[in-house]
């Protein structure tokens, strides 16, 4: 076996089209603006594990035939056969060596079996087709990831984590690594890198090399997560009570179609689906919000973290700001510019204005989502319209009971004036149901209503009172003209209002 061989592992996203995967891998590649090759010069080997076929194309339909039979797949094997159908069964990555090495066959198979041994994926079905059109050698697998015995999807989470580090003991057991960087990254020991951020915030934190960068991100995880819990758990519940509202308004809307009031179902249907389309947006800028809130608090903790002196003053500000010197110690315009730049507020403005607006559109929503499901056409109509079906039909019981006994030249005309009454008398008791269920709704929505008013009035009084708390706690700024105010002619001391 060759010594120093050097392995690069790629894993694609997950595909839903084992021929659109085997098109593309078991032929040349295709040019731009022309038809699909049909030619596969650059194939140079293929192999299978756990198929049942050797040839190609008869083994990626042997696969796509496993992930349709998922669902009999756990039936036979005694696993309950729940959960949603997988819609992307297909895993493709690939196995590089270095430009210039030559691995043999045997040594490609070893490598692609080793690699899904590491990765747990040895029992799944796969297809291993080696390129040579390339300067470095390369193992393409096609693997199922629908187990072929149990059903069950594979679990590839962290695989790209997972699979650097399989590559990295690759290394190491032919005898050099060759890839330093990875070797610093992956081995046991390191530090790890700082994860668990968005884009946006990983790349600031990118920015300050001089900063703990460890430290930082993993106390501005801390500090996040009991936020970004309250809102997933909050968010959960909306989306809980959508669900339900969803089930109820469709139940709803198939009895009126049964009854011939397919627009009344419509519009029914239609006005539930733009109150969930409005939930969802309103969802999706809580989570913009939190996320450009906590952006800003990063930002200012860097700046802290660079600046001792800014920390410091964070920490103390009415030390910071008994320790600078005022404007009547030093002349000069410029000094005093200086002097107002250095006297910002320590506390960031822009995030407790950030959050304010957060919490103040999470509250709205929430508000929002209480009375469109108090608003709803719930179950009570449905309850109200059978307690007067139940009680019409106990109370004409009797009556028609005795128009059975009756002669049949009387029971027709007996029969039309009983049903004219018992439809009146069932349009009476409906009005009189439907007349005590309007009253307690209104009466809800008032008292929902207050109580809303009432929780945003506490939190506007809360809001000013952090916002003054801020502003008596900036340091007073100096003049910016360099003149000081008015002095007595006698004493020469300042001149009070």
């Amino acid at each position: 076996m060759a010594t120093g061989l050097r392995m690069v592992p790629n894993i694609a996203h997950n595909g839903s089209s084992f021929r659109g995967a085997g098109a593309y891998h078991l032929h040349d590649k295709p040019i731009p603006g022309e038809v699909r090759p049909r030619t596969a010069a650059r194939v140079a080997f293929t192999a299978t594990r756990n198929l049942a076929n050797e040839d190609p194309h008869a083994a990626l339909h042997e696969m796509w035939r496993t992930a349709e039979d998922a669902a009999y797949l756990k039936a036979a094997a005694g696993t309950r056969p729940t959960g949603r159908r997988n819609a992307t069964p297909v895993k493709t990555m690939s196995l590089a060596w270095a430009p210039g090495e030559t691995p043999s066959r045997d040594e490609m198979t070893a490598a692609g079996d080793d690699f899904l041994r590491a990765m747990g994926w040895h029992q799944h079905q796969a297809l291993y087709v080696a390129h040579s059109d390339t300067a470095h050698p390369h193992l393409h697998i096609i693997l199922n990831r629908v187990h072929p015995h149990t059903g069950r999807t594979l679990s590839d989470w962290q695989e790209r984590k997972r699979a650097q580090r399989w590559a990295l003991a690759y290394e190491r057991r032919q005898g050099a690594v060759l890839c330093k960087g990875r070797a610093l990254r992956y081995q046991r020991g390191a530090p790890p890198a700082p994860a668990g951020l968005p884009y946006r915030q990983a790349r600031l934190l990118a920015s300050y090399p001089d900063t703990d960068r460890t430290a930082v991100a993993r106390a501005h995880r801390a500090e996040g997560r009991a936020a970004w819990s309250r809102h997933y758990r909050r968010e959960r519940a909306v989306l809980a009570q959508l669900a339900r509202q969803r089930r109820s308004v469709q139940q709803h809307a198939v009895s009126l179609a049964r009854e011939g009031d397919a627009a009344a179902a419509t519009r029914l249907l239609d006005g539930f689906e733009k109150r969930h389309a409005r939930a969802t947006r309103s969802l999706s800028r809580l989570r913009h919000s939190l996320a450009q809130a906590q952006y800003a608090t990063l930002a200012t903790r860097l700046r802290h973290a660079r600046d001792p002196s800014r920390r410091a003053a964070n920490d103390n500000p009415a030390a910071a700001a008994r320790s600078q010197p005022t404007h009547t110690q030093h002349s000069g315009l410029r000094y005093q510019k200086l002097l107002l730049r250095r006297q910002e507020p320590t506390i960031n403005v822009r995030t407790l204005a950030a959050q304010q607006r957060s919490e103040r559109q999470q509250l709205r929503a929430f508000h929002a989502a209480a009375l469109a499901a108090l608003r709803q056409r719930g179950t009570a109509r449905r309850q109200a319209v059978a307690l007067a079906h139940s009680e019409i039909a106990l109370a004409f019981a009797a009556r028609w009971a005795a128009i059975e006994a009756m002669p049949a030249a009387l029971r027709a005309s007996a029969i039309a004036a009983l049903k004219a009454e018992q439809a009146a008398a069932l349009s009476a008791r409906l009005a009189h149901h439907l007349s005590r269920i309007h009253p307690e709704r209104r009466t809800a929505l008032l008292a929902l209503s207050s109580l809303h008013r009432a929780e945003r009035r506490a939190l506007a009084h809360r809001h000013r009172l952090a916002r003054a708390t801020i502003k008596r706690s900036r340091p007073a700024r100096a003049s910016p003209t360099g003149r000081a105010g008015p002095r007595s002619a006698l004493t020469g001391s300042p001149l009070h209002a």
